[in-house]
């Protein structure tokens, strides 16, 4: 049998992941198939009258339960980051999906503590292991291999994501939105104080925002900007239904992260087509073809580029990705 262990995920991202790759499962396939779902999960999941289901509790129950159905499984496959601790004649090909395992510098301290720890953690457990790994992008099977010092053979790139048909977006050359959180390595205020300066001379523009309350320096920056004239709008923590519907409306998405394990956002709004403004990086042409780019923290060429969404030629964004679900049930049957 093949095990699908998803113990760990209980975000949007990984949970949609999830079901892209049960879907992709064969109808005539799914009874080789078992699974491990996180039991946050337990009372969401409506896969489990299909298939053998476990829920588990963190590092130790799933352990546990896999003890437990271990003569039946010869392969597995991990999607939450973290490999599981088996006899190597089991074939394991791990998911990883965070760059925040490499590297915590971009992180407030208490996430990159958090962030420090998790990541030994998962180093020691991939040498254990001995754990074959699947990355989402270019980017991030390099960075794999750079900081675990692990076989380039051992590393396979299989995007998986969810599909938005494409969408006749009509766009609102006043209206610029940046769907993210308030960490630091977002450059929220990079792009608040860089908007404040073209407003000036397009008073008409606005700037519409994610930011959770939590970020306090960041409100604050918000609300002192507005003191005059109301031009930034930050519509709090939303979800990812209506981040996609507010992208339907054609706003120009501005993109000033200088890291991102996916760049889910970007993937998303080229595929529908937006006007995107994104910085000069990798990651960013993993997933698609922006529309504008300037170079990371440089303020006046990110400046110039929102002035060039008020030419009468806009240049539509591309989506680059196509998602892999099947080709990864596929290698994993034929283990």
């Amino acid at each position: 049998m093949i095990l699908i262990d998803s113990t760990f995920v209980n975000s949007l991202g990984g949970i949609n992941i999830l079901y892209e790759i049960l879907n992709s499962i064969p109808v005539k396939s799914k009874k080789k198939f078992v699974l491990f779902i996180d039991y946050r999960q337990k009372e969401s999941f409506s896969k489990a009258n299909t298939y053998e289901c476990y829920f588990t509790r963190g590092l130790v129950d799933r352990q546990v339960k896999f003890f437990k159905i271990r003569q039946r499984v010869k392969v597995v496959f991990s999607l939450g980051n973290v490999p599981l601790i088996m006899l190597r004649k089991r074939y394991q090909l791990t998911y990883n999906m965070q760059y925040f395992l490499f590297s915590q510098k971009e992180l407030s301290n208490s996430n990159a503590l958090k962030w420090n720890i998790k990541s030994q953690l998962i180093k020691l457990f991939f040498k254990i292991s001995n754990s074959d790994v699947a990355a989402q992008t270019e980017s991030m099977k390099d960075l794999f291999i750079e900081k675990f010092k692990i076989n380039r053979e051992k590393v396979f790139i299989y995007p998986i994501f969810k599909r938005i048909n494409s969408y006749p977006v009509k766009i609102n050359t006043n209206i610029f939105f940046y769907p993210s959180s308030g960490e630091k390595y977002k450059k929220v205020d990079f792009l608040i104080n860089a908007f404040k300066l073209y407003n000036e001379n397009f008073p008409d523009s606005k700037l519409y925002l994610t930011i959770d309350k939590k970020y306090k320096s960041l409100n604050r920056l918000i609300d002192t900007i507005n003191e005059k004239r109301k031009i930034i709008f930050n519509k709090g923590t939303i979800s990812h239904n209506e981040t996609i519907d507010f992208m339907k409306k054609g706003p120009i998405i501005v993109h000033t992260s200088s890291i991102e394990s996916f760049g889910l956002v970007l993937l998303e709004s080229s595929q529908l087509n937006n006007v995107i403004i994104a910085p000069k990086l990798k990651y960013v042409f993993d997933v698609c073809s922006p529309s504008y780019t300037y170079t990371l923290n440089k303020m006046q060429e990110f400046i110039e580029c929102l002035k060039i969404v008020n030419e009468d030629k806009l240049i539509r964004s591309k989506s680059t990705l196509v998602s892999t679900s099947n080709n990864l049930i596929n290698y994993l049957l034929s283990k």
